[in-house]
């Protein structure tokens, strides 16, 4: 009977821990999509890091070629991949809030370019020859 009701403890606390994980991966995962007044800052810095570099890790599976040959700059991709796509990201953010709707850490300036940061660091980690 003792034996039951530890394993009955221990399999509670283990869902219970695996639905913590899951929701806080979950919102983790969302941060950079909700709404900024809603959103925690680090968390969605965090989300938008890792979802760019596992997209960098998609597109080297899908395509494991330099996109553009490699110039006399190594890396240049780490500085000017983010810039663009920031100042991309910022200019959806304006469009939405003149139209009336809610910007998101992804439609700013710092989440456009963690995100292009993420994706261009792990391929060219992937891609070697630095």
């Amino acid at each position: 009977m003792i034996e039951f009701l530890i394993e009955l403890v221990v399999e509670l606390l283990f869902q219970g821990l695996g639905e913590a994980i899951v929701e806080g991966v979950a919102r983790l995962l969302m941060a950079p999509f909700g709404r900024r007044d809603r959103q925690h800052p680090v968390a969605a810095a965090v989300s938008l890091l890792l979802l760019g570099a596992v997209l960098g890790g998609l597109t080297w599976l899908a395509w494991p070629y330099r996109i553009v040959e490699a110039g006399p700059l190594p890396g240049l991709s780490l500085l000017v991949s983010p810039l663009l796509n920031g100042l991309l990201a910022e200019a959806v953010g304006t469009w939405r809030e003149r139209h009336g709707r809610p910007r998101t850490y992804l439609s700013t300036f710092w989440g456009g370019g963690l995100f292009a940061f993420g994706m261009a660091a792990v391929r060219f980690w992937l891609l070697g020859d630095h």
